[in-house]
């Protein structure tokens, strides 16, 4: 394939747990696929050992070769093998007093449905962890009680003292009215500035409480990691002399820039296997 050498050039990466498959198309479509190990202790050294191969399929110098991809599209495991294998970042919750343990309470369904004593999966961020603060505001958006912000700075210091990497907070119909999960969030900077923050009207401001919780607990405990993953792959592109567009895949088959990647981790949950739909629709067109 050495005459590509005088041509752009496209990568898609996906990182799985064993492998890191490669395919690389060139700006007149021709393609060619590699495969190497994944490195599990750090996914972005497999990453380059995958871009290393192709640029020895086209016959050019890796820093050569760096220097005309215009375009790298990214899949993960990184947030789904955290969530599988329990490892994600310690976490805290916090939400609207009285409303505790709506995360335990779950949807009430039960995976054995005639079984009483069928326990439910261990929830993300244990009860232990999760505080709640007085507020609340009403189905319209209206506020009928002001955030309790003395209480916001106590269950803050609590969460410091469990050694926690990462904070969710969600109250209820915070998505009508984003201003009290605000004003926790800059609490939150002068409190405990380290802290990974996710707020549910950032991450999933829509209705149902217990779906925006969740989900915002979910984005608190793998964000820190696909954070710091993120964060070693564009350093070592940047240094190796990658200079085109990095874009992670996203769990609905679009893609994101590596900073909206890493503030909002899980929408690449299954974000490799959605990849597999949108590619079938683009070559079904096509045929």
């Amino acid at each position: 394939m050495a005459e590509l050498a005088d041509r752009s050039f496209y990568v898609g990466i996906d990182v799985g747990g064993t492998f890191t498959d490669c395919v690389l198309v060139d700006s007149n479509g021709h393609s060619t696929v590699e495969k190497t190990f994944t490195t599990p202790e750090d996914p972005s050294v497999g990453v380059l050992n995958g871009l290393e191969k192709l640029s020895s399929k086209v016959a050019l110098p890796f820093e050569d070769f760096l220097r005309r991809v215009q375009r790298i599209v990214h899949g993960t495991t990184i947030t789904t093998n955290a969530v599988l294998t329990g490892s994600g970042a310690k976490t805290g919750f916090i939400t609207t007093k009285g409303f505790r343990d709506i995360l335990l309470m779950r949807r009430g369904i039960r995976e054995d449905q005639f079984n009483s004593k069928c326990n439910p999966p261990p929830p993300l961020v244990p009860r232990n962890r999760t505080f709640t603060v007085a507020e609340r505001t009403d189905y319209d958006g209206r506020e009928i009680a002001p955030l309790d912000s003395e209480g916001a700075k106590e269950a803050i210091r609590e969460l410091r003292k469990f050694g926690v990497e990462s904070i969710a907070v969600s109250f209820l119909f915070s998505f009508l009215n984003p201003q009290h999960e605000l004003q926790v969030a800059e609490l939150l900077d002068e409190e405990f500035p380290d802290a990974y923050v996710s707020l549910s009207t950032q991450v999933l401001p829509q209705l149902r409480a217990y779906e925006r919780h969740s989900t915002t607990v979910l984005n608190a405990y793998v964000g820190p990691i696909l954070a710091r993953y993120l964060g070693r792959l564009t350093d070592r592109l940047k240094t190796a002399g990658f200079a085109g567009r990095l874009l992670i895949m996203q769990s609905n088959g679009g893609v994101m820039a590596p900073e909206t990647a890493a503030r909002f981790a899980c929408r690449t949950l299954l974000s490799g296997p959605a990849g597999g739909p949108v590619a079938a629709i683009f070559y079904g067109e096509r045929a």
